[in-house]
């Protein structure tokens, strides 16, 4: 069994705009567990919508998990099996009044 490996889906802060994280090449792992970590919100009904995507080939996209909306300070895992080569979350800020959320999205490889 090869080690973990662990590798960030979105690198920590505020967010107050919709977002795709980066494509993270995952094509050696069966088993790969997503921690969401949210700190913090402000503004008014802030929300953050996290949805998992896989990829074969890095250019198209298919959703595959979404964690349970954020609307105060929490942690979340998902393990996720059956999946593309690729990985990225998108990440949708909701809400009024200058809505941000503050917070990491962060894997591990197994």
């Amino acid at each position: 069994m090869s080690a973990q490996q662990e590798f960030e889906l979105f690198p920590g802060g505020a967010l107050g705009a919709t977002t795709n994280g980066p494509a993270i090449y995952v094509g050696d792992k069966t088993v790969l567990d997503i921690y969401l970590s949210a700190t913090a919100v402000s503004g008014t009904s802030p929300t953050l919508d996290v949805q998992l995507q896989s990829s074969a080939d890095g250019s198209v996209w298919i959703n595959h998990t979404a964690f349970t909306q954020v609307t105060a300070a929490a942690t979340e895992l998902k393990s996720l099996a059956n999946f593309g080569n690729f990985i990225r979350a998108v990440c949708t800020i909701g809400g009024s009044a200058t809505p941000t959320v503050t917070f990491t999205l962060k894997g591990v490889k197994k």
